[in-house]
């Protein structure tokens, strides 16, 4: 591959311990980025895939907020509290998906199927295929544990 003039080569050992991604997101926090994007990083294998997911949470361990993007999908970590969101208009649906065994105390205001102080857990999830209220701002509020929210379209919504 042609070096392209001003730009740095970083070539990592094929055998290590983490995936290629992993390395690239670890060096792009080590030289000071906050925020990053992540696209086309969940087709395909889906060991890689479920890979690039547990990125949001290394993301956030590092003092940072990843976000996984893909034509259908917008992947982000909910790591406990209360969170405020407008709906993004390219999407029209949004799901909590548990990253831990259970999530406490989950509230979810403004929303086509609110919850009220619920427990969700993996097995059983209640908590997808959520639609914002016409206009409101939606918010979700988890007392204890970590989740992805997957802001989704059908492919007839693709843009």
């Amino acid at each position: 591959m042609p070096e392209i003039e001003g730009t740095e080569i970083i070539r990592l050992k094929p055998e290590k311990d983490d995936t290629d991604t992993q390395g690239c997101l670890r060096e792009v926090f080590r030289r000071g980025c906050t925020e990053a994007t992540l696209v086309c990083a969940t087709g395909g294998r889906i060991d890689h895939m479920l890979a690039n997911l547990s990125l949001l949470e290394e993301a956030y361990a590092m003092g940072g907020h990843l976000t996984v993007l893909d034509r259908q999908n917008r992947i982000v970590l909910h790591e406990g509290g209360c969170r405020k969101f407008k709906m993004p208009e390219e999407y029209h649906y949004f799901s909590l998906v548990p990253l831990d065994a259970a999530l406490h105390g989950v509230t979810i205001e403004n929303a086509k199927y609110p919850l009220q102080d619920a427990t969700v857990t993996r097995a059983g999830m209640v908590t997808i295929s959520n639609e914002a209220a016409a206009n409101e701002i939606v918010t979700v509020e988890i007392r204890d544990g970590r989740a992805l929210v997957i802001f989704s379209r059908d492919f007839d919504r693709a843009l």
